[in-house]
């Protein structure tokens, strides 16, 4: 098969919602039922990756394992401290995956175990006094967004038939298409028999379709190796980053999230999930809120400043749209759909592309 990219931007153009991503293998408001599928066939990409990564020995790796702490309230339940065991309901059948070393943790067994783990917490005394009673840890991969970008564009160059997007990420000088009828007759210039639309956020004007809507997200950044530490006794030597994430309790919200994600040579800390926001920049209270968040996950703002900061909308929708359109069933050109994969893209995107490339040749072969 063929195949012919086409973008009116550049990948790596900064509107493009996965370059700020924080790349962290986590489903996160997905609520499609293929969610779990088409993640654990992105996970195994994704450690395939880190496992070339390592060989290769670069500086910058595209993924990177990294430990992942999300912190809990008292539940009023029993809190096992062994992997694999059940106190909590059932978990997410992802968390399964024994590559995940995922564990229901107290914060009392996780300092312990942090003697010989090292990894950067918050202080003890401040997660307790917060209600911070209990967390899972598990050690997924996280993508160096931007890096990956690069590299997925590089070998798109590499294998496909035409690569069609502006010559740099600050070229804007070409016009988007308005429609599908717009995407179809581009199609039919390009010779090609079939088109899939992965244009995100993007389809709610293109298709017409007002169940994908924009959650707005927003970041901080910081540099990952000038970053200044609040650590107990000053103790920093050998000490390695981990993750951390809160989505309640006094430090966040399901809607503003409290995170801290290392990512290449970054640090991220965000954020929100806005539904509906469209605001494309980062208020002075929210910003506030991004410095208290640094400021909980054990960030010392007063030897660190942020060196970049991001707003961006995740295509949100109830359903992905991965699907052979049935209004061009009959067309001379085929309409295959893959949008609306919420705060999940780099969680699902191999699975997704792959059931979507699989589309593309029923429609074709029907």
């Amino acid at each position: 098969m063929r195949v012919k990219l086409y973008s009116p931007r550049h990948p790596l153009h900064p509107s493009t919602c996965s370059m700020g991503a924080g790349g962290l293998w986590m489903p996160f408001h997905c609520d499609d039922p293929r969610t779990g599928r088409w993640a654990a066939e992105t996970l195994d990409e994704l450690f395939t990756y880190e496992t070339q990564g390592q060989a290769d020995g670069g500086q910058e790796q595209l993924v990177e394992i990294v430990p992942i702490l999300k912190l809990l309230e008292e539940s009023g339940r029993p809190v096992s401290d062994e992997p694999g065991t059940d106190n909590f309901g059932d978990p997410e059948e992802w968390t399964k995956d024994p590559r995940l070393h995922f564990q229901r943790l107290s914060i009392e067994k996780l300092f312990q175990l942090n003697k010989v783990n090292r990894f950067r917490l918050p202080f003890k005394h401040e997660l307790i006094d917060a209600g911070y009673r209990y967390g899972h840890l598990f050690f997924p991969p996280i993508v160096n967004s931007p890096l990956m970008l690069a590299h997925l564009l590089e070998e798109a160059s590499k294998t496909l038939e035409e690569v069609d997007v502006p010559s740099s990420p600050a070229d804007e000088t070409r016009e988007f298409c308005e429609s599908m009828s717009d995407v179809m007759d581009l199609a039919a210039t390009k010779n090609c028999d079939a088109v899939v639309n992965c244009t995100g956020l993007g389809s709610r004007q293109l298709c017409q379709d007002n169940e994908v809507l924009g959650a707005r997200g927003i970041l901080l950044n910081f540099e990952r190796t000038e970053l200044g530490r609040r650590e107990p006794n000053g103790d920093e030597a050998n000490r390695k980053d981990i993750a951390i994430m809160a989505e309640s309790g006094p430090w966040a919200s399901e809607t503003m999230p409290c995170y801290m994600i290392p990512r290449g040579s970054r640090i991220v800390v965000g954020g929100s999930y806005l539904e509906e926001d469209g605001c494309q920049t980062i208020t002075q209270e929210e910003r506030a809120q991004l410095f208290r968040n640094a400021f909980h996950l054990g960030i010392d703002l007063d030897k660190s400043r942020p060196v970049q900061q991001w707003v961006g909308f995740r295509p949100y929708r109830p359903m992905v749209r991965c699907q052979v359109d049935p209004n061009y069933i009959g067309s001379s050109i085929k309409l295959i759909h893959n949008y609306g994969h919420g705060g999940s893209g780099w969680t699902v995107n191999v699975g997704a592309a792959k059931e979507c490339a699989s589309l593309v040749q029923e429609a074709l072969q029907g």
